[in-house]
């Protein structure tokens, strides 16, 4: 049974600098790394929001999601994307390729070319000037690179790119920033006093999905505690104190 599954993505950045992203999908881990790559600001958090069988309804409900939490509401809908009549267009493809005389020259997928072996430089030319340089000899990495160049600069060239790249950057650190601070905020607002021993904060965390050296980072925020009291062992502890 195929479980078609919306998602909601709150920190994805799309070009026009709008944050937010609801989507739909059957292979949702695959989405999430391809969402990654298409973002203009890096993201973690990602959360599942409902699940249908139904593709219309799937396409219905992301729909109005969308809406309801004020993301980009896509122009094409899930059910209009993915209804692709693929047999019509393979027969259709297939005909015009075999009309246009080109099916002759490649012959069979692993058979010879004109007789002659695929492999071979000479059948690789009669493949056709496009793709003659590119199939009689392999791109080396110097090529690869220059490529990558060219389509960077041709990127960097386009109106306003360089200052909606600063833009977005510094929203991104800034969102990250805040986030860790009020992380940081929730573990000390389960201590009940003001002042509190390393042994506190240690027990805090542990209630917490943090890691075992956590605390260590809380204790380093000067914004949010500072050490009163240093400290020499379990029976002279070093005494912190909130100052938020």
């Amino acid at each position: 049974m195929i479980l078609y599954k919306i998602y909601r993505i709150p920190d994805f950045i799309h070009r026009d600098g709008s944050k937010g992203k609801i989507g739909c999908s059957k292979n949702l881990e695959q989405r999430i790394r391809r969402n990654k790559k298409l973002s203009y600001g890096p993201f973690e958090f990602w959360e599942l929001l409902e699940t249908h069988t139904d593709k219309a309804t799937a396409s219905r409900r992301e729909r109005e999601l969308q809406e309801e939490y004020g993301y980009v509401v896509d122009g094409k809908s899930y059910l209009e994307i993915t209804s692709i009549d693929t047999v019509a267009a393979g027969k259709k493809g297939g005909k015009s390729r075999k009309e246009s005389g080109g099916i002759g020259k490649l012959g069979k997928k692993w058979g010879k070319i004109n007789g002659q072996s695929k492999n071979s430089i000479e059948a690789r030319r009669k493949l056709g000037k496009k793709w003659g340089s590119i199939n009689i000899k392999k791109v080396t990495l110097e090529q690869k690179s220059k490529g990558g160049r060219i389509g960077g600069l041709k990127r960097s060239k386009q109106p306003d790119f360089n200052n909606h790249l600063k833009i977005m950057t510094k929203k991104s650190v800034k969102n990250r920033v805040k986030e860790k601070i009020d992380r940081m905020k929730s573990i000390l607002d389960t201590i009940p006093t003001k002042q509190f021993i390393t042994k506190d904060i240690r027990e805090a965390c542990s209630k917490f999905d943090v890691s075992d050296r956590y605390w260590k980072t809380i204790l380093k925020e000067k914004s949010l505690v500072k050490r009163i009291h240093k400290g020499t062992n379990q029976f002279n502890p070093s005494i912190y104190e909130k100052v938020y």
